[in-house]
């Protein structure tokens, strides 16, 4: 008989496959068939005790959204419709102060009508205060805001790690200041209300993909099944 591969052997043990020939392969899917089920209740018990599944990380786009006038590298516009977004890891949102969270971008653009999209390259960070409240757009190394929501009562209670929005706040913004984008400087004079939003997308936990696995086993076959066939 054909000596099955170790990836053939899992595959026919997730497959639930009802006959076995090979009495060492019986062995193998006895032994699979345990330690899933040792996994599923160690990932279940980790979960419960919230050791693993608070540090989850989820992945987070921010947008905010206006209709302002500024310029962007040697181009200037008047009225436009202004887009900032940005994405982050919400296991890295910090509390350095109460009332207040922010969070490092991993990625950051902004898009003008009838311009274009430019990637900033300076370091960014969204934050949340809850004091003023307000939520927004900074440059941490020049230690100013890009762009915010203000004013939004709903803003009191939000911490950046959860989605949230579209909210609209009134505009904050720090008129004829410049930051570095792929496109040249971008500043902004005037803004109009600007709607933020975000969209949290937790990433599956380790526990959460083995009991999957599990439960499509089970679902199908049964533990006492799986357990017998092998």
């Amino acid at each position: 008989m054909r000596k099955l591969s170790a990836g053939e052997k899992l595959f026919r043990l997730a497959s639930g496959l009802r006959e076995v020939q090979n009495p060492n392969m019986n062995q193998m899917l006895k032994a699979g068939a345990i330690i899933l089920k040792t996994l599923s209740i160690s990932g279940t018990l980790v979960c419960l005790s919230g050791g693993f599944c608070e540090a989850q990380a989820a992945q987070a786009t921010y947008t905010l959204s206006t209709v302002a006038s500024g310029h962007l590298g040697l181009q200037t516009f008047t009225l436009a419709h202004v887009t900032i977004t940005s994405t982050a890891d919400t296991s890295q949102i910090t509390n350095p102060a109460p009332g207040i969270f922010r969070v490092p971008d991993i990625t950051a653009t902004v898009f003008v009508s009838d311009i274009g999209t430019a990637t900033f390259t300076i370091p960014t960070i969204n934050v949340a205060n809850q004091n003023i409240p307000a939520v927004g757009f900074s440059a941490p190394n020049q230690d100013l805001a890009i762009l915010f929501a203000d004013n939004n009562p709903a803003f009191h209670s939000y911490d950046l790690s959860t989605s949230f929005g579209p909210l609209a706040g009134t505009p904050g913004y720090n008129s004829g200041i410049s930051f570095m984008t792929t496109a040249g400087l971008f500043s902004l004079n005037y803004a109009s209300d600007v709607t933020f939003q975000a969209v949290v997308v937790p990433e599956p936990s380790i526990p959460a993909l083995v009991g999957l696995v599990l439960m499509c086993v089970v679902s199908r076959f049964g533990w006492r099944y799986v357990v017998s066939r092998a």
